[in-house]
């Protein structure tokens, strides 16, 4: 199984316009506990959830580092199945 890519072009899952109106919160973390505690909670409650990662650049190597984007959806993403 694979989850819907947010651009599909296929009718019967939603796209990136039309997740907006599926989304409960989004919560930006900074830490993979975090983010292991917010998949846990969507898992328990059945809910769907987004996942991005994003690299920080600063001005400083060292001051660099990654924050995760965690959008909460309000119904579990469509899947399809691999032939």
């Amino acid at each position: 199984m694979t989850v819907t890519d947010l651009n599909s072009t296929d009718p019967a899952f939603p796209t990136a316009d039309t997740l907006g109106s599926d989304v409960l919160y989004t919560v930006y973390l900074t830490s993979v506990d975090e983010v292991l505690e917010h998949v846990s909670a969507a898992d328990t409650l059945g809910l769907g959830f987004r996942l991005e990662s994003y690299v920080l650049a600063g001005e400083d190597s060292e001051l660099g580092g990654t924050e995760f984007e965690f959008t909460l959806l309000n119904h579990m993403p469509a899947r399809r199945e691999d032939s």
